[in-house]
């Protein structure tokens, strides 16, 4: 199953945020460089500048990176995923949000506005298997 693990991270940077603090906290934590984002610049309300980061990281990068964001959780943070699964998974897609403002300051908190997304997908071949699947997976990371 972890061979065929694939991240996706999406990240909005409003105007007032600082582009360079996510790319560091995701060097440094994650080993995921600033080359891997694509970045794209889009107008706000206001036409304010909007900056769009993603990256799609695959494989053994992948299990790296589900690895480190489970080691970073709290046993509460991981007790609540694990209650809230059936929730939080679509077609073999956990999606997950975490506060951008914690995240620059290396700790994961959950926040659904204005957050970092998230998305951890692994092929599951029987539904019925789903949350054992992601069960297994997040477990084995901590």
């Amino acid at each position: 199953m972890g061979n065929k693990t694939e991240v996706t991270i999406d990240v909005i940077i409003h105007a007032t945020e600082d582009m360079v603090k996510f790319q560091e906290t995701f060097e440094d934590v994650f080993l995921i460089t600033p080359e891997e984002f694509s970045v794209q610049i889009v107008s706000g309300h206001y036409d304010n500048p909007i900056s769009i980061m993603t990256t799609k990281i695959v494989k053994e990068q992948a299990m790296n990176f589900v690895n480190t964001i489970t080691s970073m959780m709290s046993k509460e943070q991981m007790d609540v995923i694990i209650s809230n699964l059936d929730s939080m998974i679509d077609n073999s897609t956990l999606y997950l949000r975490i506060s951008k403002q914690d995240f620059v300051e290396n700790k994961i908190t959950f926040q659904e506005k204005n957050a970092i997304k998230i998305k951890i997908y692994t092929p599951i071949y029987s539904k019925k298997n789903t949350i054992k699947a992601f069960t297994d997976l997040l477990k084995k990371s901590i």
